[in-house]
């Protein structure tokens, strides 16, 4: 089994989950999970891209068995690489303190709802008191989290990410203009009226860089970019898009995102990942 685009060994194959590794229904489809794990018996590096805290994705991590091959994921948007098997972070890229409160207090003055992660902490911070008690249901989703507080504005620590809910179009267009005076953040766009904020040092593709660099230095590698091969749909992927030559865009991403693909697969539905991968394989 080889991998090749043009004169390349794709060596190591990253996804995103929303809109890419999962449907719409959130399941990963059998024909997507074992050609991922197949190639993993075959020696190729598998991870998972996301935007959300590594083990607020992990039963995905677990359906195509990135742990049982010793493999790394990547999350916070490239602010964490994450060791599946010593269950530890390796490369963590965090936002300063005082970035934190700079950027909570501008949320909270515009009526924007957000959710917070610290770092060094087990527990989800959300500014919206109606949205923290939907969170305190069993089986709520918590992005990896032990349990819900809502915040205050108090005792400011160093944090991963914030995720921003705006109430308008026209509110959050104003709260970004706001938020891009801060020098030590970076906004990863979700919607029209969502995004991430994360250290100005992280990315998805910063986080793929930091894998190639621990991938290398464990097994006495040297893969480079160009045996990366990567699949997303979304705004916070631009970045591997931008930077990676072999980004494959899921036909149903953003527009942004397919102008900058090297191919388009079919989409998330029906298996664009399998579908990519059975044809090189071919």
């Amino acid at each position: 089994m080889e991998l090749k685009i043009n004169e390349d060994s794709i060596k190591v194959i990253v996804t995103d989950i929303d809109g890419t590794l999962l449907t719409d229904q959130r399941t990963v489809l059998p024909a997507t999970a074992e050609i991922l794990k197949n190639l993993q018996a075959n020696d190729y590096f598998v991870s998972i891209a996301s935007g959300r805290m590594p083990m607020g994705f992990n039963e995905y991590s677990e359906l195509i068995e990135i742990k049982k091959y010793g493999g790394y994921v990547i999350g916070a948007n490239g602010a964490i690489i994450y060791d599946l098997q010593k269950n530890k972070t390796v490369k963590r890229i965090v936002i300063p303190k005082k970035a934190i409160k700079a950027v909570t207090d501008i949320l909270l003055a515009n009526n924007c709802n957000f959710n917070l992660l610290y770092h060094r902490s087990k527990v989800i911070y959300f500014s919206d008191k109606d949205y923290f008690n939907s969170k305190l249901t069993p089986g709520a989703f918590l992005d990896g989290a032990k349990r819900a507080v809502l915040f205050k504005p108090r005792h400011y620590r160093t944090g991963y990410k914030i995720v921003m809910y705006a109430p308008s179009e026209k509110v959050f267009d104003k709260v970004l203009v706001l938020l891009n005076e801060i020098p030590a953040i970076k906004v990863e766009k979700l919607s029209a009226t969502s995004c991430d904020i994360v250290s100005c040092y992280a990315s998805k593709s910063e986080g793929i860089v930091n894998l190639l660099t621990v991938l290398n230095k464990k097994y006495h590698l040297k893969l480079t970019k160009n045996n990366v091969l990567y699949f997303g749909d979304n705004y916070n992927d631009l970045s591997v898009f931008k930077t990676f030559p072999y980004a494959i865009a899921m036909e149903n991403s953003s527009l942004e995102v397919i102008k900058l693909a090297y191919a388009v697969t079919s989409s998330n539905n029906v298996g664009g990942i399998s579908d990519y991968l059975t044809k090189m394989i071919k």
